[in-house]
């Protein structure tokens, strides 16, 4: 999947929205008469169905989650965002060689990439846009953040691959849900 960076970057939420005779829908939505279908949120492959469409169709990044909070780290370079889960050291009770490679690794993590936020997942999702998509219709709803504390990476024009990482639940300082990298 790719999605095209014509701004200054990405704005992550939890999901961006529109006011439609009063109620709020969802601003990069998939198809109505196919949602419960072929777009279906309840198995992998509506899943992935979801995603490309939401790339392909709206230029909007698609992650399905749970009840829970992802962080969002850039790398130093800037060609590279993770969203990613953060595990705790106090997650574990493991011994102190495992305590010790955790921690080596979390601090490798760091010297590569910079944490730039947090979205909060009320709706069960991460989306991702080009900030000049947002305009005075649609809006972002990120329940753990005000506007001044957007989560934004400030990133080159050009086209961005995602890649969507399947493997959780992994005993591993961040985990990676999804990488968006510039394309070549």
């Amino acid at each position: 999947m790719k999605i095209r960076v014509e701004g200054k970057g990405l704005v992550f939420a939890n999901f961006f929205g529109k006011t439609v005779e009063g109620k709020t829908e969802y601003a990069f939505d998939v198809p109505k008469e196919e949602r419960y279908s072929k777009y279906s949120l309840n198995n992998e492959e509506g899943i992935k169905n979801t995603a490309e469409y939401k790339a392909k169709e709206h230029q909007c990044g698609y992650v399905q989650t749970g009840n829970m909070s992802l962080a969002v780290w850039q790398s130093k370079e800037k060609d590279e965002v993770l969203i990613v889960e953060e595990n705790d050291e106090e997650l574990f009770d493991e011994g102190d060689a495992f305590m010790n490679k955790f921690k080596e690794k979390k601090s490798a993590f760091k010297k590569q990439y910079k944490r730039l936020g947090e979205v909060s997942c009320d709706v069960w999702r991460v989306e991702f846009v080009d900030e000049k998509r947002i305009t005075d219709d649609i809006f972002e709803r990120n329940y753990a953040y005000n506007k001044k504390d957007r989560v934004f990476a400030k990133l080159s024009k050009g086209n961005y691959s995602i890649k969507h990482h399947i493997v959780r639940g992994s005993k591993i300082p961040y985990e990676i849900w999804v990488t968006i990298k510039r394309a070549k």
